[in-house]
């Protein structure tokens, strides 16, 4: 209650029929079309984006932002993402350190 009076919002998004994807790429995938559709229907922009690091589900959305994609409707909004849990495993955490660019890509 007290985040509603705060007008904060939380979404959940469905899963997606993007079948063809890996399940990461499925996810990051489905958040940036649901900013767009939210663009396109002509919704008012949200000033910061909340994702988990985990994934690299901020991955295609943080992309458009960078890259400036007015359609995305996140021009103007701020993308926090939240921890880097992969990278760190990998590196610090007892892991098998970075093997590829996917490693990176997991991250965003």
């Amino acid at each position: 209650q007290e985040l509603q009076a705060d007008n904060v919002t939380f979404v959940l998004l469905y899963k997606s029929r993007h079948y063809y994807l890996p399940v990461p790429g499925k996810w990051a995938f489905e958040a940036y079309a649901w900013f767009n559709d939210r663009q396109l229907a002509g919704e008012v922009p949200f000033h910061v984006v909340h994702f988990h690091g985990n994934h690299g589900i901020a991955y295609y959305s943080a992309l458009a932002r960078v890259q400036n994609l007015e359609a995305c409707g996140l021009a103007n909004s701020r993308i926090v993402v939240s921890v880097l849990p992969h990278v760190w495993l990998a590196t610090r955490g007892g892991g098998r350190g970075l093997q590829s660019v996917d490693d990176l890509e997991l991250n965003f």
